[in-house]
This record gives structure tokens, sequence and C-alpha cells, in this order.
């Protein structure tokens, strides 16, 4: 009975070694389960974070480039603000150029006046649209001839075409300043 009884006991110790063997296996494979997961969680977590960054960039350069768009929108507003004051101003001195006064008489000479009438036109009205005046009409005839000249010439061009021309002529010519300016 010792043998049987001894017999039982090694059994119940293998048995008793064998679960302790297993619960140390499984106890292994979980905590290699868990920083399996604690790792995949790092490395999507670093995913993420690597994704957020990059996202984080296109973003930025997103609004980057609109910011330079609107910036170089707003300079050419302003540039053409500019330009439509110093058009105004130079077509307001233009309506009094030739100077009247104390110290002479100096006339815009009437083809200066025809070919300032084609910029303007063209600065105002665009390409020609209207008819060919006939030649009983010279005037007429060699305003729109002027004007036809310029045919093609974008808003600004002859903007700045008027401009520099009006500089020149009112320099040349002289002004009769408006009435109270002394």
């Amino acid at each position: 009975m010792l043998v049987a009884m001894q017999t039982v006991d090694d059994e119940h110790a293998f048995v008793r070694a064998e679960r302790k063997t297993q619960r140390r296996a499984w106890n292994e494979l979980r905590a290699l389960k868990r920083t399996e997961d604690r790792d995949k969680k790092f490395w999507d977590s670093e995913h993420i974070r690597w994704a957020n960054w990059e996202r984080h960039q296109i973003e930025l350069k997103a609004k980057q480039e609109q910011f330079r768009a609107y910036w170089d929108r707003r300079q050419k507003d302003d540039a053409d603000l500019w330009r439509d004051k110093d058009f105004a101003n130079a077509v307001d001195k233009m309506s009094r150029a030739g100077y009247k006064g104390k110290h002479g008489q100096f006339e815009v000479p009437d083809d200066d006046k025809v070919d300032m009438f084609g910029m303007y036109m063209q600065a105002t009205v665009g390409d020609v649209n209207s008819p060919k005046p006939s030649s009983d009409h010279p005037i007429e005839l060699s305003k729109w001839q002027s004007w036809n000249g310029r045919k093609g010439l974008t808003r600004e061009e002859a903007q700045n075409a008027f401009i520099s021309r009006a500089n020149r002529l009112l320099t040349l010519h002289g002004w009769n300043p408006p009435p109270g300016w002394s």
C-alpha cells in the first residue's frame, strides 16, 4: 500500500508540477501577449502621431498657399487702386492742361489731345466698339483712329500709358489749377 501511496503521491506531484509548468507557460504567454499588445499600442500610437504630424504639415502648406494667394491678390488690388487714383488724377489734370496765365499761354497741341483721347477710351471702355466715322467728320475720325490704334492693350497698360504721357504733357505745357489753389 505504501508503494501505491507513493505512486499516487508521485502522480499528484507530477500533476502539480505539470500544472505549475502549464501555469508558468500561460503566465509567460499572457505577459508576452501583454508586451506585444503594449508594443502594438506603442507602434500604433507612434503611427497615429506620425500621421497626425504629416496631416498637420499638409494643412500648414495649404494655409501658406492660401495666405500667399491672399497676399498676392491684396498687393495686386492695392497696386490697381493706386493706379486708378493716379489715372483719375491724370485725367483731372489733363482736363485743365495748357497753362493760361500771367506767365504766358501754353496750349496742348490737338494731335496730343487726340492721342490722349485714344488712351483714355482704351483705359475706360476697352477696344473700339463703335463703327468707323465717315471722312466728313475729320476730328471724330482721328479720335476713332487713335482709339483703334490701341486695340488689344489691357486696361492697366492703357492707364499706365495715359499717366506717363499726361505727366510729360503737363511738364511741357503746364496746367491750370482749380479755383482756390494758391
